[in-house]
């Protein structure tokens, strides 16, 4: 009689209920084959979720990955008005208000952010649903009414 990963298909030697020795026919060992069988599924289940959250396989999803070497500022100008999240415990996040063209290969992204609770200089984890996961590097600026101004700098200029 088959009864999934309990049938041990084996006369496994168990404690009876008195503490001898034989077979218990109501407790059933489970196999060490399908034990290991039961992690190989088990265990990529229970652990995808958290991993997906805190961004364990984002080497792994290129398209979710903004590659900031060949961001231009066309890159970042279809996104004006549209909000930022940002991995800070203060600010959760920022919206992108200018992008503003300096050179050929140059070019400063202006956001704003609450002025109660200013992010310092630093680099953040920023994500944006059509342009994925990127590291920016921001400068506070002026605060202007409430609001605190943010500038992040590119400049793709080669040395020549």
């Amino acid at each position: 009689m088959a009864h999934g990963l309990l049938d041990t298909g084996s006369s496994v030697p168990s404690l009876g209920a008195g503490g001898e020795q034989g077979r218990d026919m109501n407790t059933r060992r489970l196999p060490r084959r399908r034990f290991l069988q039961f992690l190989a599924v088990a265990v990529p289940v229970i652990t995808i979720g958290p991993a997906l959250k805190f961004g364990v396989f984002d080497f792994l999803l290129p398209d979710r990955n903004l590659d900031l070497l060949s961001a231009t500022d066309s890159t970042f100008s279809p996104y004006v008005g549209q909000r930022f999240r940002i991995g800070s415990d203060s600010v959760s996040d920022l919206q992108l208000n200018e992008v503003l063209r300096r050179g050929p290969s140059s070019f400063s992204l202006f956001f704003t952010g609450p002025g109660d609770r200013a992010l310092g200089q630093g680099t953040y984890k920023f994500e944006h649903s059509a342009l994925g996961h990127f590291p920016l590097f921001i400068v506070p600026g002026r605060r202007q009414r409430e609001e605190q101004i943010y500038e992040a700098v590119f400049n793709h200029q080669v040395a020549a």
